[in-house]
């Protein structure tokens, strides 16, 4: 059996400068429809009709606003979204190893923003905020694999030949959630709320040449334990089933790399 179906899409954007070219503002709307994949077809359950008739593709409309600035040491954006989604296609597993596919209405919105700010030669600081929020409006609930709050905190030192940095991440409780709604992509799903956390990562890098750079570093320093919302959970590695087990992100871990430069 084939399906041919001719999907619309379109974006128009509106730039301006601001601050005698210090920054620029932006407005744009788009609209895009995708047609659902072979996936998610094969777990759409047939209701009097063939399997292909039973799932159809998304259409979204979203609104993006943003503005990005820099005047001296320091420089910073910031953007938005608004979306409205019609027939977005909602994957729920029944058992381990069965799931549904259908349509549904929702809304998600949301916003980022970083600053950056060169307070010494060589050194900078930068810091990044991102929160988005998903609704199901056709069961009036929460949108089922939204990320939470995360914020960044990161200090820089590169003069060319040594560079040193550390990052601060941390990241919100998700109270908001679908359990064992999700979508196709490695099978994800809500498995309920999770916990907050905040990691430290630290890095150190030496260019003996201008083609080589050699990196080493350690990611959560203080080897805390952990699991993130849009993680790996929800997936049996062993036996291809879906499990409602969390998998917790690796401990305290060093690494090394090497890079050279061919070109």
């Amino acid at each position: 059996m084939s399906v041919d179906k001719t999907l619309q899409s379109g974006f128009g954007r509106y730039e301006a400068d601001f601050g005698a070219g210090a920054g620029t503002w932006y407005a744009g709307v788009g609209y895009v429809e995708r047609f659902p994949d072979f996936w998610e077809f094969m777990r759409a359950t047939p209701a009097g009709g063939e399997r292909f008739d039973t799932l159809q593709p998304e259409k979204t409309t979203q609104l993006d606003v943003g503005a990005n600035w820099s005047a001296g040491p320091w420089s910073a954006s910031v953007s938005g979204f608004y979306g409205k989604v019609d027939d977005y296609i909602l994957l729920r597993w029944v058992t381990s190893t069965s799931a549904q596919v259908r349509n549904i209405d929702a809304t998600v919105y949301g916003l980022e923003g970083d600053v950056t700010w060169r307070f010494a030669s060589n050194w900078k600081a930068v810091g990044t905020l991102a929160w988005v929020r998903g609704s199901n409006d056709t069961d009036s609930k929460a949108l089922a694999q939204q990320p939470p709050l995360e914020a960044r905190l990161a200090l820089e030192y590169d003069d060319r030949r040594f560079s040193y940095g550390a990052m601060l991440r941390m990241v919100s409780r998700q109270n908001r959630y679908d359990v064992g709604s999700g979508n196709i992509v490695a099978n994800g799903q809500d498995l309920g709320p999770t916990g907050g956390f905040a990691t430290l990562s630290l890095n150190a890098g030496w260019r003996p040449n201008k083609v080589t750079l050699l990196t080493a570093g350690v990611d959560n320093v203080f080897d805390r334990n952990y699991s993130e919302h849009l993680g790996k959970g929800g997936w049996d590695f062993a036996g291809g089933a879906v499990t409602t087990d969390r998998i917790n992100e690796p401990g305290r871990t060093f690494w090394l790399k090497a890079q050279v430069a061919l070109d």
